[in-house]
């Protein structure tokens, strides 16, 4: 059957390897998208092997769910579009079924006080945004600026609803897991064989992520952790979902932007200053804590050192102070507030670079300073070059690499204790849940069991909802690190900004007030690079895309990565037989698809009228061939 679609057949040949990558180099109008969806469907017919197809437009997802159905109806097997699910947005869940699914709803919500209010509140949002975006379309007066206002709010209540009606289904599951025969039943069985449950598998289709086998989502969505409400959360990179799966990723030229946006975007950003200080001041008088608080008697150690080494930063950098600035010279000669936003810059896989022409240096304020005009009356970032010898030898200073580099460690190094001490507790917690000792206790996710811990520790609740995915964010890169760790450790591989990731400090003025700054570090950790090498270890990644032999900064560095995958050391129950490789393809398939493109199209003409088709349809030479 998939003789005549040679893009599909194709698609069906090259996936046969486990894992690795390989390109499909076809032009705009070749038809990639439409035989991709035949593929997907004739491997739902003849293959369990699971398929995730990741793409940059979200307006894409209906397109390729609506093909793959169409061809499954032609094959006459329409029963198995129910073997795949769009992963989306919560929020547009919630947007798309929660008003025609209210009243089942609300049956569950008057069992908590707490979800009732914010299922009231929920709907009548919904409700809301309906009228205003219909009084859009009707070109009648509407403001978009209470528009905007209403996404943003229901965007802030989606994840609270969920969680809360998460906790509801753990308590009837936790009640009704056991079949008359006293066998256990699967929380999935137990939401559809329940009339009272069964609309989460509508309003949340992840819900349903355990029963599926071709999954549909954006490249954003695919970084994201997934809650399928009835279990625990699972991350679609490093979960079960990847193992032997075929990655299919629409567009491949364009997703490391999608990937970098995204990355960029997950909480990487940390005002040092204030989260030390906050970090300092919950820890501050560690003797008078509860010593029964949850698991924190059996990491009593680590939170006495956590206590000790603030207190050791504290008086170091922040002796009398916790305000720093930044400031400079005027023509002058005086001393004066800068008025720009600078950035220190600092990359990981170079020694400590920072602009030498300015060379930063952070003095700590003491009460002995000097300042009878109480300019300078707190922490100073300022270039060396401004400060003469006399004021060097009479300071106390310290170069801006050691300081920011002291502070992010010990930032981190919480962050990670905290984790560690977090997963410990989440695991004894879920420990009692499976073995059924208390039919009320709820199955506890890394994020819970971390605020749990903070909330216990004494952080205020502000602090607590700030901290809580800083702390996986900071910390959830060691993932990458071990699961991509080189055979060789002398590899050179290890020295490049692709593998080891960038880091820079920026201060920033406020802009509501002159005097108020923010010393913030963005640390890239993990890289689109990387997230490709660590996907392709586990699975077989199959990149779509009309331009992916054109460099630049869009496209991915594929010599890193293919010496990544070389030096590649798989941490897995199975070792595959052959290492994790990008794959070429063969003249033959190239040729073939040249020949299918010129049938379809007219193609793109040269001056002459000739067809120039080998400027699109072009092999890159990454290393090993498939043989047909």
């Amino acid at each position: 059957m998939l003789a005549k679609y040679k893009i599909a057949n194709t698609l069906r040949i090259i996936s046969e390897p486990k894992n690795g990558i390989t390109i499909i180099p076809n032009p705009t109008g070749s038809g990639k998208s439409y035989e991709t969806a035949i593929f997907i469907a004739w491997m739902l017919i003849n293959s369990g092997r699971k398929i995730i197809f990741v793409t940059t437009r979200i307006a894409h997802l209906n397109l390729v769910e609506s093909n793959i159905a169409y061809h499954l109806k032609e094959m006459g097997e329409q029963d198995k579009i129910d073997k795949v699910v769009q992963i989306k947005s919560f929020v547009n869940c919630i947007k798309q079924s929660f008003l025609r699914l209210s009243d089942d709803i609300e049956r569950i919500a008057n069992r908590n006080k707490e979800l009732k209010e914010v299922f009231t509140v929920l709907r009548s949002e919904l409700i809301r945004l309906e009228v205003e975006t219909k009084n859009s379309k009707n070109n009648q007066d509407s403001n978009k600026a209470v528009i905007k206002s209403i996404n943003e709010h229901i965007s802030n209540l989606e994840p609270k609803f969920r969680n809360l009606l998460s906790e509801e289904f753990a308590k009837s599951y936790n009640h009704n897991n056991f079949d008359q025969k006293g066998n256990c039943i699967s929380s999935y069985d137990y939401m559809m064989n329940s009339e009272e449950w069964k609309f989460i598998a509508e309003l949340y289709p992840s819900s349903q992520h355990s029963q599926k086998q071709v999954f549909i989502m954006t490249s954003a969505k695919f970084l994201e952790k997934d809650d399928p409400i009835i279990s625990k959360r699972y991350d679609f990179i490093k979960g079960e979902h990847l193992k032997d799966a075929i990655v299919i990723i629409d567009e491949v030229d364009a997703v490391k932007n999608d990937f970098l946006r995204k990355i960029l975007s997950n909480d990487l950003k940390k005002n040092i200053v204030d989260i030390f200080k906050v970090i300092y001041r919950t820890f501050e008088n560690i003797d008078e804590m509860d010593p029964d608080t949850i698991e924190v008697s059996k990491s009593i150690g680590k939170i006495k050192a956590i206590s000790n080494r603030s207190k050791e930063i504290k008086e170091k950098y922040f002796p009398s102070k916790w305000v720093v600035r930044l400031f400079e010279k005027d023509d002058n000669g005086e001393f004066q507030e800068a008025n720009v936003i600078d950035k220190l810059m600092n990359f990981y896989s170079v020694d400590n670079y920072f602009d030498t022409t300015r060379k930063y240096v952070y003095i700590p304020f003491t009460d002995d300073r000097n300042d009878p005009d109480n300019i300078t009356q707190c922490n100073i970032i300022i270039s060396e070059n401004y400060l003469d010898e006399d004021t060097k030898s009479k300071i106390t200073m310290y170069n801006i690499a050691d300081f920011i580099k002291e502070v992010n460690q010990f930032i981190n190094r919480t962050f990670f204790d905290l984790r560690t001490i977090s997963n410990r507790y989440m695991e004894n917690e879920n420990k009692r849940n499976e073995l059924n000792l208390d039919k009320e206790t709820l199955w506890i996710d890394e994020t819970r069991a971390i605020s749990t811990l903070l909330t216990q520790l004494s952080f205020s609740e502000k602090n607590v909802n700030y901290l809580v995915r800083k702390i996986v964010s900071a910390t959830d890169f060691k993932n990458f690190k071990e699961a991509l760790k080189p055979n060789n450790p002398d590899t050179p591989i290890g020295r490049d900004v692709y593998d080891r990731g960038l880091c820079y400090t920026s201060i920033t003025q406020n802009y509501n007030s002159r005097h108020s700054y923010t010393l913030d570090n963005y640390e890239i950790m993990y890289t689109p690079e990387l997230i490709l090498a660590y996907v392709a270890s586990r699975a077989h990644v199959i990149g779509i895309s009309a331009t992916p032999e054109n460099p630049g900064i869009q496209n991915f560095f594929w010599s890193f990565i293919k010496k990544k995958l070389n030096n590649l050391h798989i941490k897995d129950t199975e070792v595959y037989d052959e290492r994790p490789a990008i794959h070429k393809l063969q003249n033959d398939f190239l040729n073939l698809l040249k020949e299918d493109y010129s049938e379809k199209t007219s193609g793109y003409f040269d001056k002459k009228g000739n067809i120039k088709i080998d400027t699109f349809i072009k092999g890159i030479d990454f290393g090993k061939e498939i043989s047909r």
